[in-house]
């Protein structure tokens, strides 16, 4: 039967699980690019745009969101049955700011397109191993405290606007602009190996007499 556990109890445990601890940092950087996209990315095509443009604009790159959600479902569930959950993040923490750099530095509504497509894919990648992620490093008796926890992922989703709207206010270079917000989200694949080496590391110290 699962625990009860206060709020100061439960935070306890995350900083003791440093493997989760780590993981979180990594989602919440991954969520803040996923959040500049809806965020930040209206904002500036709205700069050397008219505001019914950068609408349109928007709006088309949400559609080609929704069509590669609806069909690539399968080719997401085959790929990380042929890969493992690790490279399977890996992999989408690593599309997704690639994707997003290219959609804002690019003018092409091609290359646009391709560019929502790859970020597309890596938010479907993490999105969906994340929860599995967490089931395999939380402790038995606190599973639905580390699932509560994994709400933490919010703040990236917090910090993106305030940060992006900062440096969109101070940056009008494109390439400059999507870098620094691309790179911050690209930082989560730091965390998530460092993540997967916290447990490496646990089971080697269990092993060693």
């Amino acid at each position: 039967m699962t625990q009860k556990s206060t709020f100061i109890v439960l935070i306890l445990i995350a900083l003791k699980n440093r493997a989760f601890l780590l993981l979180i940092i990594g989602q919440i950087l991954f969520v803040f690019g996923y959040n500049v996209m809806t965020s930040i990315l209206p904002q500036f095509f709205a700069i050397d745009n008219s505001q019914v443009e950068a609408s349109k604009l928007f709006a088309l790159l949400l559609s080609v969101n929704g069509i590669t959600v609806l069909t690539c479902q399968y080719f997401v569930f085959k790929f990380s049955q042929i890969t493992s959950i690790k490279t399977a993040i890996i992999a989408g923490s690593t599309l997704m700011p690639i994707g997003l750099f290219f959609m804002g530095t690019l003018s092409n509504f091609v290359f646009q397109a391709t560019a929502m497509i790859l970020f597309t894919l890596g938010e479907m990648l993490v999105f969906t191993m994340i929860d599995i992620r967490i089931d395999e490093i939380s402790e038995k008796d606190y599973k639905g405290s580390y699932y509560s926890l994994a709400g933490l992922q919010k703040i990236g989703a917090l910090l993106a606007p305030l940060i992006g709207g900062v440096l969109l206010d101070k940056i009008s270079n494109s390439i400059e602009l999507f870098s620094i917000l691309s790179i911050i989200s690209l930082i989560s694949v730091v965390f998530f190996i460092m993540s997967y080496k916290e447990i490496t590391n646990t089971i080697k110290v269990k092993i060693e007499p």
